[in-house]
């Protein structure tokens, strides 16, 4: 079977729509945290690690909270924007050089 765009974007999506609701909120916020602190600071190893920081230490806060419970794919999740902003900075490090 030939592979089309429409193909491709509805597996995507399928796959998507399997990721937790809270989850896609700890990247959405991670993402908002990354930018911006990289816009702020322009640098990517500090953008980065503060996003682990705080995704690390909420999960820190949720376990002294009797409302929240304390999982670490939520930290996780938080992070993975920061990670493939480093990915995709190191790609294209190597393609630039």
């Amino acid at each position: 079977m030939k592979k089309t765009f429409y193909n491709v974007t509805e597996k995507l999506l399928l796959l998507f729509n399997r990721i937790p609701h809270d989850k896609i909120a700890h990247m959405a916020v991670g993402s908002i945290l990354f930018i911006c602190l990289f816009f702020l600071t322009e640098d990517i190893l500090f953008s980065f690690a503060i996003v682990v920081i705080v995704g690390l230490l909420k999960e820190v806060y949720d376990s002294f909270s009797e409302n929240h419970t304390t999982d670490f794919y939520d930290a996780l999740f938080t992070s993975i924007p920061a990670i493939t902003a480093i990915i995709v900075y190191l790609i294209r490090t190597l393609i630039d050089s």
